[in-house]
């Protein structure tokens, strides 16, 4: 089973993300976020009743909002079925980007203002089954695996992946408060407005897990979504990961005007939280057209720059919070 389950969707000899084959599929995911609403409010200094010594001014307020992510998801093609699927380990875990494998490439549809497309790493995990499939030992002796009792009937799948956020597109965006261009700066994060850094320019997270089918690649199939090259001989078979669907989270950081923050702990409402989560669905499928089109042309960022109609993207590089793009 291993020989074909951490073929799945990376190999250990693939180590850098432009040396070698890769399969590009279509992102898409939809979310809501908090928002910020800069608005008057009349309230009371006596916070239980709410009547008395009535005071009106503006404040940051924060209500929610539904958002969009499109892009692509590109990860490396493995040419042989073998190899072994490094993920979640310390070691690939602190790596530098010019190690990592595989990138999401998206744009916010919120992002009104800079319409930044983003390069952010990504981890993943995944498994392949079907009813009616088993698991047997294979080989002679001491040289034992596990496989699938049928390559040919693997239909199902399921993926997880997790992505980090790193800087911002801007530390000083100018805000209009009630109508009046305010004084006031706030950052401008992946998230818009007032989604800000911390310590080390990190922003936040999102997961995504989700269920989805596999596609045998055999010798009478198209060899270019493949894990086998053309290498694929009658009787053996490699899987390319075809589609997923699920759900997705994450959690960002967020500023506020003149650090008064507006959401609070619901044990206790005068402790502020600087944080705020997201909630959603995601979807991948696999791009052949585009997948071919990367690994027999100028390359797969190439592709998608075309594709989003852009120079670069938009990428952390350890080189200060404000980010700009790489071409």
């Amino acid at each position: 089973m291993k020989k074909f389950l951490f073929g799945l969707v990376m190999c250990a000899t693939v180590t850098a993300f432009a040396a070698g084959p890769v399969l590009i599929y279509n992102y898409k995911a939809s979310f809501k976020r908090v928002n910020p609403v800069y608005t008057k409010i009349s309230y009371s200094f006596n916070q239980y009743d709410g009547k008395s010594d009535m005071y009106t001014a503006l404040f940051d307020t924060f209500g929610v909002a539904s958002d969009s992510l499109n892009g692509y998801l590109v990860i490396p093609k493995c040419e042989d079925c073998g190899g072994d699927w490094s993920t979640f380990n310390d070691e690939w875990f602190d790596a530098d980007y010019e190690d990592l494998t595989s990138f999401l490439y998206v744009r916010r549809a919120g992002d009104k203002e800079f319409k930044a497309v983003w390069k952010l790493p990504v981890w993943l995990y995944a498994g392949m089954f079907n009813s009616g499939v088993g698991s047997r030992l294979y080989g002679h002796g001491d040289d034992l695996e596990l496989s699938p009792t049928s390559l040919q009937k693997l239909k199902g799948a399921f993926l997880r992946f997790d992505t980090e956020v790193y800087g911002v597109l801007s530390a000083a965006e100018t805000v209009e408060v009630g109508g009046v261009e305010s004084t006031q700066t706030v950052p401008y994060g992946f998230l818009g407005l007032q989604n800000r850094v911390t310590e080390g320019c990190y922003s936040g997270w999102m997961e995504g897990t989700g269920f989805g089918s596999v596609s045998v690649v055999t010798s009478k199939t198209s060899t270019s979504i493949g894990f086998c090259g053309t290498d694929v001989e009658p009787g053996t078979s490699c899987i390319a990961l075809n589609s997923i669907s699920g759900s997705m989270i994450g959690s960002f950081y967020y500023s506020y005007l003149c650090d008064q923050i507006p959401i609070f702990d619901i044990c206790d409402m005068f402790a502020p939280v600087d944080y705020a989560p997201i909630s959603g669905t995601w979807s991948i499928k696999l791009n052949i057209s585009l997948s071919t089109k990367a690994n027999t042309g100028s390359g797969a960022e190439a592709v998608i720059k075309e594709k989003m109609k852009v120079d670069g993207f938009y990428q952390y590089l350890d080189e200060g919070c404000v980010i700009g793009t790489v071409e």
